[in-house]
């Protein structure tokens, strides 16, 4: 068996807790349905505004700061991980007890106890700013997809393996087809057999960088 952490292994360990960013934690779902955390290192007062001590015998004040709309796939997760023992990660927005809402990344990986207890042990850290980065990205792409979508003409992508993985609105107009129909496809299933091998070979020289 191997030996029991010494004090100094003990402080040294919660060193490090401290210096990682988000919040390293212990989560115990007993038999009779209660839940605690028995160890959370002390960025939970950044992240969550609670300290470790408040959610050490009662985890209720963890999932009070999960915005409702979040709560349902967050406890499906959990209870999903307990049936099958698997590791479970999740991405849900919270409320700081300042108000701030924030979102984080939480994940963990369970151990089923000799008295059915089920124990995790894992991390959940702040995601707000790659959130806020994904939504200003998809924003952008909403803006040029609108601006492209104008251009009266043909506008695709052809991707490495001659497939249209990308075309504007006005493909119905010009093609005839709908763009379910084309996505996806290789280009070559519509284009006339005489300019089949001419229109490869300029793909190909495009993708190779040497000229269309």
């Amino acid at each position: 068996m191997a030996p029991l952490p010494s004090s100094n292994d003990s402080d040294r360990l919660r060193h490090i807790a401290r210096h990682l960013p988000g919040v390293l934690y212990e989560f115990v779902r007993y038999p009779d349905g209660r839940m605690a955390f028995p160890y959370a290192s002390e960025g939970l007062w950044d992240l969550y505004g609670l300290t470790p001590e408040s959610i050490r015998d009662d985890a209720s004040p963890m999932f009070a700061a999960v915005h409702p709309q979040d709560l349902d796939p967050l406890t499906h997760a959990i209870q999903a991980s307990a049936e099958g023992l698997t590791p479970w990660c999740c991405e849900y927005r919270i409320y700081h007890q300042d108000g701030r809402l924030r979102w984080v990344q939480s994940s963990a990986t369970p151990q089923l106890e000799p008295d059915a207890s089920i124990r995790w042990y894992g991390c959940v850290h702040d995601i707000s700013e790659q959130k806020k980065n994904q939504v200003a990205l998809q924003q952008s792409e909403h803006r040029l997809r609108r601006v492209i979508d104008t251009i009266n003409g043909l506008v695709f992508v052809i991707g490495s393996n001659l497939t249209l993985s990308f075309l504007n609105s006005s493909t119905t107009a010009v093609t005839g087809y709908d763009l379910d129909e084309l996505l996806h496809r290789p280009f070559t299933d519509v284009t006339h057999p005489d300019d089949v091998a001419r229109c490869v070979e300029a793909v190909q020289a495009c993708l190779q960088g040497r000229g269309c």
